[in-house]
């Protein structure tokens, strides 16, 4: 078998394992076929690795208790990698991860505020030199 085709088996692997796993979320409608199979359809296109799919696996079972749908799921995949198949997707305001991302930010702008100013810096250099 070659490299090539063991990593295609590999990814559609994470695939199967992928979408199964987001059974465990709340409302995930997993009596209808035709869902699970567009799901990993969107998934198998969007994802180039395993390892890309075994990362929107644990995010998502780790930021969601209740199914966003498909396109969030492509939207969390969208804030780490850039999709194979090139359809790029942003998350709804109100989800997890997007809250997530705001704190983070807001705290790292307050980190930046407590630094001393450049005029400051530029004193405290002056008076060294002196």
């Amino acid at each position: 078998m070659s490299d090539q085709e063991f990593e295609r088996k590999r990814k559609a692997a994470a695939v199967i394992e992928c979408a199964a796993s987001f059974s465990l979320l709340r409302y995930f409608p997993g009596g209808d076929l035709d869902v699970k199979r567009a799901l990993m359809h969107e998934l198998g296109r969007m994802a180039a690795t395993a390892e890309q799919l075994q990362w929107l696996q644990q995010r998502v079972l780790a930021a969601y208790a209740e199914w966003p749908g498909i396109a969030e799921i492509r939207a969390v995949f969208c804030t780490r990698f850039t999709p194979a198949d090139g359809r790029n997707a942003e998350l709804a305001t109100n989800s997890p991860i997007a809250r997530d991302i705001e704190f983070s930010l807001i705290e790292r702008a307050e980190e930046q505020k407590r630094l001393p100013a450049p005029a400051a810096i530029k004193q405290l250099a002056e008076a060294k030199k002196l």
